[in-house]
């Protein structure tokens, strides 16, 4: 930036630090919690067995697992929208609210819990189903 004058310095520096603030912003965005749950509504709504072995927590074939995958997919099939509307984080741990729109259901609101115990997140399905099937 040498012999540039001084207010085209600052602008061209604003303007590197703009670039990098998003691009830490969306690679949060897109490796986080958010991603995680997102990827799983993908691979439930396709019967993407393979792929929820790689989204959840335990045993993507267990009962609680199984009985959430039902859950969600009468969901997606009645046609709803759904929105995270609140996403909590502590550490390694997330709870997000997903708020379903559905003609056919009215709105319907789950609580997901996601963890990474590794190097990713997962869906905590049996969390997830055990505070589900108490509403």
């Amino acid at each position: 930036m040498k012999g540039l004058p001084r207010q085209t310095q600052g602008i061209m520096a604003a303007g590197l630090m703009a670039i990098l603030t998003m691009l830490v912003f969306s690679s949060a965005q897109f490796g986080g919690p958010e991603s995680a749950l997102h990827a799983y509504h993908v691979a439930v709504s396709s019967r993407d067995a393979e792929g929820l072995r790689r989204l959840v927590l335990k045993d993507p074939e267990g009962p609680s697992a199984r009985q959430l995958q039902a859950r969600i997919e009468e969901l997606i099939s009645s046609g709803s929208s759904a929105q995270i509307h609140k996403v909590r984080r502590v550490g390694r741990d997330a709870t997000l609210e997903v708020v379903y729109l559905s003609p056919e259901l009215g709105t319907v609101a789950l609580k997901f819990y996601v963890r990474k115990p590794g190097g990713r997140w997962l869906v905590d399905a049996d969390a997830t189903w055990r505070l589900a099937s108490r509403l």
